[in-house]
């Protein structure tokens, strides 16, 4: 499993530090971001 969709599988958890980890991802444009 890629760290993505780990990150991925916390956030439909409803944890919020995934929630954070993917809007700093969104920000920053960090490679992979438009695959989230």
């Amino acid at each position: 499993m890629s760290s993505d969709e780990s990150l991925i599988d916390e956030l439909l958890a409803g944890k919020h530090r995934a929630l954070a980890r993917v809007i700093t991802k969104i920000e920053n444009r960090s490679p992979g971001y438009r695959d989230l």
